[in-house]
């Protein structure tokens, strides 16, 4: 069984952190450069990050969702997660 974040380096944590901790705001996948990690690799070491590091943030989403964002500006962690809308729209469509 393989746990979280296992799988990477610490050059590779060292390295997202540097390519991304001076981004504002909630960062999606596709602003996280990954090199050649998939989108869902990429959001399992962004989570890695926010467990391990006291540096970042999550929108406490599992890292499998595509939604799952990170933040680097930790002194606005209260009001960001207060204002997060964490409904999931597709329960509506769901047809039970």
């Amino acid at each position: 069984m393989i746990m979280l974040g296992d799988k990477f380096t610490g050059k590779q944590k060292k390295d997202f952190i540097k390519r991304n901790k001076h981004k504002k705001g909630w960062i999606e996948t596709k602003y996280l450069r990954s090199g050649n990690m998939s989108s869902l690799e990429t959001r399992e070491l962004a989570k890695l990050i926010c467990k391990n590091f006291n540096i970042a943030f999550d929108n406490q989403l599992a890292f499998q969702d595509e939604r799952y964002r990170i933040c680097f500006e930790l002194a606005l962690r209260d009001q960001m997660i207060e204002e997060l809308d964490l409904f999931d729209d597709s329960v509506l469509m769901h047809p039970a």
